[in-house]
């Protein structure tokens, strides 16, 4: 039987990837403007060159997930780029995370440190949970029917722009935080419409 994956927790800020190297801070704006509400993108460097990846962020969660489920796999400069949610600093083959670099042919070199960042705040209450890349032609009873035979199921509902049309995502809440635990896990990858969604805990709702 395949293991269940954990659930992976949706912010405001979203990992880009597999960016053509030559891809600045302003044309990776660009690509994200039209999701709305960008508040920076940037391209990670290292020595002035690009790592072929950067960071995005919103001024809300669910433009976010607007992102995610818009601009995965387009292609911006011949490359098909891979948008998902931000699991911080990725790690090496290795398992490690990359360590700083000093020049220790420079005796005098010190050493800077930077300042924690506070963590965010999570005000999740843990009932609802976000599905996203469901088909935009589904409605509101066909979603709330997919999962209304699921324990402590409460309510869904298809997210819907201010044009009137389907967002491509849709978000449950359910009367337990271990129900909606327990069908982010069971949902997550499985078929909604003919797609495949992807099942998270909302982590501001």
């Amino acid at each position: 039987m395949a293991a269940i994956e954990e659930p992976i927790v949706v912010g405001k800020r979203i990992f880009v990837g597999n960016l053509p190297f030559a891809t600045t801070d302003e044309e990776l704006k660009e690509t994200f403007n039209g999701v709305g509400g960008l508040t920076s993108a940037v391209v990670t460097k290292v020595n002035g060159r690009s790592r072929g990846w950067g960071l995005v962020e919103f001024e809300t969660p669910e433009l976010a997930i607007q992102a995610i489920t818009t601009l995965n796999e387009t292609e911006v400069g011949g490359r098909r780029m891979v948008v998902r949610e931000d699991r911080g600093v990725p790690k090496r083959e290795n398992g490690q995370r990359p360590r700083r670099r000093f020049n220790n042919k420079n005796p005098n070199q010190k050493r800077t440190f930077r300042p924690k960042k506070e963590p965010r705040p999570v005000n999740s209450s843990g009932l609802q949970i976000v599905a996203l890349n469901i088909p935009f032609s589904l409605t509101n009873e066909q979603f709330a029917q997919h999962f209304g035979n699921t324990n402590g199921f409460e309510s869904a509902q298809v997210v819907i722009r201010k044009n009137g049309q389907s967002a491509g995502y849709g978000t449950v809440k359910f009367t337990s935080t271990e129900a909606a635990l327990e069908a982010s896990k069971s949902f997550h990858r499985t078929d909604i419409g003919g797609r495949t969604a992807r099942v998270f805990i909302d982590r501001y709702a």
